[in-house]
């Protein structure tokens, strides 16, 4: 596996003390999301406090990655060398509930389409979330 990218990725994003282990486990190719210990319920992006029961007694737990579409967007601006314009990103609720952003797999760009949430390490070991239509 490449080196892990850390610090800042871009002028827009930066890594936080809040999210990097999130970030180290796609990295490794697995997709988890953080979950209070509390109440059960998601919470994403990564934080400090759960928002329901407000309990930071949170960890990282694996999810299925299965879910659908709920919008999606053709970007024209080039934020990453690896994603040149244009590009399709989604925001994906997960069967489990949590939604989350991800670049968008060629035929994924329909509301409502079903697929998975996969790890995807991109050159500069940048890891990120990729939606794959499950036709594909």
């Amino acid at each position: 596996m490449a080196e892990k990218a850390t610090g800042t990725v871009s002028a827009f994003w930066s890594f936080g003390v809040d999210d990097e282990p999130l970030w180290d486990e796609l990295g490794e190719e697995r997709v988890v999301v953080q979950r209070c210990k509390e109440c059960a319920a998601f919470v994403h992006p990564p934080t400090v406090a759960c928002g329901n029961c407000l309990s930071t007694d949170l960890a990282l737990a694996p999810v299925t990655g299965a879910g659908e579409v709920l919008a999606w967007t053709r970007m024209h601006l080039e934020y990453l060398e690896e994603w040149p314009p244009p590009y399709v990103v989604a925001a994906v609720r997960l069967d489990e509930g949590p939604i989350l952003m991800c670049t968008v797999t060629e035929g994924a760009t329909e509301v409502g389409a079903r697929g998975r949430v996969v790890p995807h390490v991109a050159a500069s070991s940048l890891a990120v979330y990729r939606f794959v239509d499950a036709g594909h």
